[in-house]
């Protein structure tokens, strides 16, 4: 028995340590982006930035989604 709880102890930091790197990559782009259009030097990229914050939005969306399906599962 305890082979098991050790085992899935190391499963559930596994999970943990990928949970954490999947949230944080989007977090990471949207605050590149945010710091990207508060400088007014930059104006002419601001569509780009846009467009990039929607898709990291639209990631954590779907993410969060995925493991709230998996959590009602």
């Amino acid at each position: 028995m305890p082979e098991l709880f050790e085992f899935l102890l190391s499963a559930l930091e596994d999970l943990s340590s990928s949970l954490s790197h999947e949230f944080r990559t989007p977090v990471a782009r949207l605050k590149f982006a945010f710091a990207m259009l508060e400088d007014n030097t930059l104006e002419i990229n601001a569509p780009d930035y846009l467009c990039d914050m929607h898709m990291a939005f639209h990631e954590l969306v779907s993410f969060v989604s995925v493991m709230l399906e998996n959590a009602r599962l």
